[in-house]
């Protein structure tokens, strides 16, 4: 959940650094809205969705970390895997509250990997520049 939690907050900060009609802000929105679909998607039409060229797909990828598309698709396919393993209660509330406790989780495993002091530091460098 924690790997899933990284990545799509990695789309979300795409969104919200990028201009809204930017190449990158169409890949992370097209990302967003089709996370269940990535396994059964190629470059070549993901491109065509995004109406982007595949070398912006490529890039895309390596500004976020990674080497290249396939890598992004086997990541999202196994965070996909991973989450469905959290659960296998047949009742929808049950799921519901499986869920939410991992979410929870995700949240105090963030919240505790920050480390005050790197930010404090960085904050002051970038006061003084």
């Amino acid at each position: 959940m924690y790997a899933l939690w990284k990545v799509t907050d990695c789309f979300f900060s795409t969104l919200a650094s990028e201009k809204k009609d930017s190449t990158n802000s169409q890949i992370a929105t097209y990302l967003l809205n089709h996370l269940d679909d990535i396994k059964d998607i190629g470059i070549q039409e993901m491109a065509k969705e995004c109406s982007v060229a595949m070398s912006s797909i490529s890039r895309f990828c390596k500004e976020i970390g990674l080497n290249d598309f396939n890598e992004l698709r086997e990541l999202l396919i196994s965070i996909k895997m991973n989450f469905e393993q959290y659960s296998s209660s047949s009742k929808a509330k049950n799921r519901l509250e499986e869920y939410s406790l991992k979410v929870k989780e995700s949240i105090t495993m963030v919240e505790k990997s920050i480390d005050m002091q790197q930010i404090n530091a960085l904050c002051k460098e970038i006061q003084k520049y």
